[in-house]
């Protein structure tokens, strides 16, 4: 089986926690309270449920380049 890897962006929404997207994968998205929880509902569950739904081509799936980073409106950090 063959690893895929995405870039996953990072908002912090300003009630908090974080917003999860995944720019390769329309509508791939997900939260979580911490940046590490967020993490983990990107790769554990948002990322494995959209490439599992049977309704999708494989097309509409692209592999990238690793990436994981938190974006605001004052900096970037890559992780």
């Amino acid at each position: 089986m063959r690893n895929l890897n995405y870039h996953i962006l990072f908002r912090k929404e300003p009630e908090g926690g974080y917003t999860a997207t995944v720019p390769s994968l329309p509508g791939c998205v997900t939260y979580g309270e911490t940046v590490d929880e967020a993490i983990t509902m990107a790769r554990e569950e948002a990322i494995e449920l959209y490439i599992e739904d049977p309704h999708r081509c494989l097309s509409d799936i692209r592999s990238v380049s690793v990436g994981i980073g938190v974006i605001s409106s004052k900096k970037f950090r890559q992780r």
